[in-house]
């Protein structure tokens, strides 16, 4: 951290109290925002600064939700945000930035590669989207919903995707490229029937390995809700399944993966469960939450905010894409064992 850098932060905490000597550690940054260990008086805390936008509603909605979940009985913790001495708790940094200061939560991150942390998750995952349920916000969610595809990035215009994937598809990706195509058409002719179906509700809309903490294979905290909305519920589970999908061995889903798989959707079942429809829709919502990546991260890059381009994310959505065509039926067996309804009655 350069001692500018380091100022700037320093400026930024004093917005929180009249300190004059603050102790600022960094660590490693998320993909979205600028992250900070800092000594508040006696109090460790975390600073946040959001690079992703500096929209005052989406800040102010994370933190109303954030406020509804401490009192909601949960066996782990969420972020508290801290009120700065005008009273809000977020500020402007000056520069075009907001930023935030939360508690610190004890912990370690996540490991994926570990069953009994998978389990942990899922049941974590299962308690947050229960508790979730019940938040309501007095105006409208700042973030369209996944399947809201032309909302999800405001550079990403239906004419401008167009225009990339035709351009990215001419060699290698064409077949990735058509694949997006289609799974945006399927995604519409589903639509209708989904929103008839499957329920919908706030969900965190980012549980990842990286965004809970764990001790003992205990899970202590859910973090980063910068992008909670109102979405389907299922989806909540599909992007944590994602994070398994994703591990192959010898172009096939590893043994290591479906053990992970199963943990997590015990654990889930342990506290939540979904309908037969929702768990009919989950291969498709997580090729969804492929795809809603690949159009955040094209946004990314070209509003200046990420080096390398989508084309990665591309490949992504079209190897998930394969993968859940053949291993979703299974997928769908284990989800009714788990967390069917029939199941917990």
């Amino acid at each position: 951290m350069t001692g500018k850098e380091k100022e700037r932060i320093v400026s930024i905490l004093r917005r929180y109290g009249d300190q004059e000597s603050w102790s600022v550690k960094e660590i490693e940054n998320g993909l979205n925002n600028t992250t900070r260990f800092a000594r508040y008086g006696s109090q460790d805390v975390v600073l946040r600064i959001y690079e992703n936008h500096a929209d005052r509603n989406k800040v102010a909605y994370e933190h109303e939700v954030l406020r509804q979940l401490q009192n909601a009985g949960l066996s782990f913790a969420v972020p508290l945000a801290l009120a700065a001495q005008d009273g809000n708790t977020y500020i402007d940094t000056g520069d075009g930035k907001l930023a935030a200061l939360f508690r610190y939560i004890e912990g370690g991150r996540a490991e994926l590669a570990l069953p009994a942390h998978a389990r942990a998750i899922g049941q974590a995952a299962g308690e947050l989207v229960t508790a979730l349920e019940r938040v309501t916000v007095p105006w409208p969610p700042s973030y369209a919903p996944y399947y809201n595809l032309d909302a999800i990035h405001p550079l990403v215009t239906r004419k401008k995707l167009e225009v990339w994937l035709s351009e990215v598809g001419k060699g290698e990706l064409e077949s990735a490229a058509d694949g997006f195509r289609e799974e945006m058409a399927l995604l519409e002719a589903r639509l209708p029937d989904w929103l008839q179906q499957l329920p919908q509700q706030h969900v965190h809309s980012d549980i990842v390995c990286d965004n809970v903490l764990v001790s003992q294979d205990r899970v202590t905290a859910i973090l980063d809700f910068e992008f909670v909305m109102v979405d389907f519920r299922a989806l909540e589970l599909a992007v944590l399944l994602y994070e398994w999908v994703d591990m192959t061995e010898n172009g096939k889903l590893s043994d290591l993966a479906w053990e992970a798989i199963e943990a997590c959707l015990d654990g889930y079942g342990r506290s939540a469960s979904l309908t037969e429809a929702e768990i009919q829709a989950l291969p498709q919502l997580i090729v969804l939450r492929c795809m809603v990546l690949t159009l955040h991260f094209l946004g990314r890059y070209w509003s200046g905010l990420e080096q390398e381009d989508a084309t990665r994310y591309l490949v992504e959505f079209a190897q998930t894409r394969s993968r859940l065509r053949k291993y979703g039926p299974d997928l769908i067996k284990l989800a009714e064992q788990y967390i069917g309804t029939e199941n917990r009655e």
